[in-house]
């Protein structure tokens, strides 16, 4: 057709999902969110308390996320 494809590097772009850390902060309440946010950045609290701690409120939350979360381990590191 004599027509130059541009289009050689069409990808189907990724996905890419915020960890349950990420999603957890951002559903919560804005106060609780600002503590949890706080809590995870602390890294006096260890994982398996603060883990511990949160199943206290209903909150279930594995150390390993919570761990590969301040690792910059997790799929919201990516986004």
């Amino acid at each position: 057709f004599g027509v130059e494809i541009m289009l050689e590097n069409l990808k189907k772009p990724k996905t890419v999902l915020s960890c349950k850390v990420q999603t957890l902060i951002e559903t919560l309440p804005e106060e609780d969110s600002k503590i949890l946010a706080e809590a995870i950045k602390d890294q006096e609290w260890k994982a398996f308390q603060l883990a511990n701690e949160l199943r206290k409120f209903d909150i279930n939350i594995s150390d390993r996320t919570i761990r590969h979360h301040r690792l910059g381990n997790c799929s919201c590191s990516k986004i």
